[in-house]
């Protein structure tokens, strides 16, 4: 009867009790791993933003070559969202005559926002109003852009420490990388 008793009692599954302290165990872990998890994702969408603004530009760069005429990659943070829009250029800066804006993400591009300031993007890029150009001529190199490296930033919205995740044009015929700045740094290494 006894061996019964015990089988019977396995087949009912678990107490009330037990249950309660599986789920404060799952809630314990859930806790500690949600930051993490969080910091994990926005880390992972500002290197996604930073990749993006990369092609975005390089594609501006390639459509100057192809076409034989200026082309410019704009990048703006307007209502809340990093949007790009790459066309052709004209003389001066036209990110505020562009047309087609995107967001520079699929999903999260409201929750990075592009850094002004030191360290922050180069006011020779433009300013939050009008957009941020990047600029290429015929040749692929950059016009009205001036002789020195350029940089755009992106951080979290809402969040001023680093590291920042940049795009950095580096001379003058248009080389370009990517790279992070550091919370004290002024420049993409």
């Amino acid at each position: 009867m006894l061996k019964t008793m015990r089988s019977n009692r396995a087949d009912q599954g678990w107490t009330v009790f037990e249950l309660i302290v599986i789920m404060a165990i799952l809630g314990i872990l859930a806790a500690i791993a949600t930051p993490s998890w969080l910091t994990l994702l926005t880390r992972q969408r500002l290197y996604d933003a930073r990749a993006n603004a990369l092609d975005k530009i390089r594609e501006a760069q390639s459509q100057a070559v192809r076409t034989a005429r200026p082309w410019e990659a704009c990048f703006r943070d307007r209502n809340g969202m990093v949007q790009v829009s790459v066309q052709p250029s004209g003389d001066n800066n036209n990110c505020a005559n562009h047309t087609g804006w995107q967001p520079l993400l699929e999903s999260g591009a409201n929750t990075i926002a592009i850094k002004t300031g030191t360290p922050g993007t180069s006011t020779s890029l433009g300013n939050p109003t009008t957009g941020y150009s990047f600029r290429f001529g015929s040749l692929g190199d950059r016009i009205k852009m001036g002789a020195t490296a350029q940089q755009l930033v992106f951080v979290p919205r809402g969040q001023n420490n680093g590291p920042f995740y940049c795009v950095y044009s580096e001379t003058i015929i248009g080389a370009m990388r990517e790279g992070t700045i550091g919370q004290h740094a002024t420049m993409c290494r």
